[in-house]
């Protein structure tokens, strides 16, 4: 009981952000976390599986803190296109020329598509779904600007309308409109657009001038709503899951206002992103062809997505999913259960001592974040600690990188850094003026 009090705001409040590539796992992560330990035990492996037995009492302690008593409190998931959609209905939820206009923009699968003969009957269907909730929709609407809320009563008034089962009912009629007849791909290139026009100008449409002000326009959001659920809770345990974030400008925007913020990011490590996609589609989509048409498109645009450009040239308003992999706090690797034997016989050489399966890393990740130090670090996540520590010496501004080498018994041999040659200048230390005389700068500067 005195370390649950000593350890009462890790147990009371805790926020995770998930990122990843397309059918990397989040959504199964987030359902995962929203739901039982008795979920979670089952793709967790019988402790009689390992042979290691310092590693069989580390799994064990892991086990049996999450299964005692109320130390598992299920996760609720934010999805970030609900919180698209609740932005979306609150500038243009009632004006049927905007949702129009904003469908007829982005609802194609490029920008060259004429949508025109497509796109009518989605429109009327989309206006006919919200004029249903003619109350919701003036409720949302009267919100009022997202960043100027601060008082606890317009909080609770916004969580109460975003989790609410009027607003869950709401979403499920549009998605599935939007979805429905082929329209999944559509429907994921219109929210790529709108999250890009909401941190650009502040404004789902696009019509708004472009101000660097608007790139945190969906976190504030965001924030807002996990502030409100700890309002609506009234003390008891907050714990949201952000499903997902692929903006790293927005990860930064909450580890510097929570503690309790833990970024994860998931990794498809058998290369099975096509089939969870195809699988994930098999409901919307019943020819097998033009389901691996439209993956074939989702993959085109994860790699936009993933390998975006747009960085370097100072645009921040897109999405940057590497980027947002390398400033995660934790990987997981989406890894089932009946997966792991041939998983560990490809690439550990029968070492099955390790948590391996998706919901026994999840598992020791929430046991750690609960009770720190509650088992101590593998011998590879002790070298993989070291590496972090040694990338800090590296004077890239772009990316740091850390090494550490090791024989077969984890002794560390060497530490490494990328870094510029001995004797030179690293870039973190340089200055434009460094190549410039004095009087050039003034007169370029003038």
């Amino acid at each position: 009981m005195e370390l649950k009090k000593l350890y009462s705001l890790r147990n009371d409040f805790t926020i995770i952000g998930l990122t990843g590539r397309t059918g990397s796992g989040c959504s199964r992560i987030a359902e995962l976390l929203s739901g039982d330990f008795t979920n979670l035990e089952v793709g967790l492996r019988d402790e009689n599986d390992f042979s290691d037995d310092i590693f069989k009492r580390k799994y064990s302690i892991c086990k049996k803190f999450l299964a005692h008593n109320d130390n598992w409190v299920s996760f609720e998931t934010i999805r970030y296109v609900d919180v698209l959609l609740f932005y979306i209905l609150h500038k243009h939820g009632g004006n049927r020329n905007d949702l129009s206009n904003l469908l007829s923009n982005f609802y194609k699968q490029e920008p060259s598509e004429d949508n025109k003969v497509l796109v009518g009957p989605i429109i009327q269907k989309v206006i006919n779904i919200v004029s249903k909730y003619p109350k919701l929709i003036f409720q949302i609407k009267s919100i009022g600007d997202f960043s100027a809320i601060k008082l606890d009563a317009e909080l609770r008034k916004i969580g109460n309308l975003f989790f609410n089962a009027e607003f869950i009912k709401l979403k499920s009629e549009i998605f599935d409109c939007l979805e429905s007849n082929n329209g999944y791909f559509r429907t994921r290139c219109m929210l790529h657009w709108v999250s890009c026009n909401l941190r650009k100008c502040g404004d789902a449409i696009g019509e708004g001038k472009s101000d660097i002000a608007n790139i945190f326009s969906i976190a504030n959001l965001l924030n807002k709503l996990i502030k409100a659920k700890r309002i609506i809770n009234e003390g008891k345990p907050t714990k949201i899951v952000i499903d997902s974030l692929r903006n790293s400008l927005e990860i930064m925007f909450f580890k510097e206002r929570y503690s309790a913020f833990y970024m994860v990011a998931t990794k498809d490590v058998i290369g099975n992103s096509k089939k969870r996609i195809d699988v994930r589609l098999a409901s919307k989509i019943a020819d097998a062809n033009e389901r691996l048409n439209i993956i074939e498109q989702i993959i085109k645009l994860d790699e936009i997505e993933y390998k975006t450009k747009d960085f370097a040239k100072g645009e921040f308003s897109s999405p940057d999913v590497e980027n947002c992999i390398q400033k995660s706090d934790y990987h997981l690797f989406n890894l089932k259960k009946e997966g792991v034997k041939n998983f560990i016989n490809a690439d550990f050489n029968g070492n099955e001592n390790a948590f391996y399966t998706r919901e026994e890393q999840l598992m020791k990740f929430i046991a750690l974040i609960l009770q720190p130090g509650l088992i101590t670090p593998s011998s590879a996540e002790r070298a993989m600690q070291i590496a972090n520590t040694a990338k800090l010496n590296s004077g890239c501004i772009s990316r740091k990188v850390g090494a550490v080498i090791t024989d077969s018994s984890y002794y560390v041999k060497s530490i490494g850094w990328n870094d510029v040659a001995k004797g030179h200048t690293p870039c973190n230390l340089r200055s434009v003026t460094d190549f410039w005389h004095e009087k050039d700068f003034i007169e370029i500067w003038h």
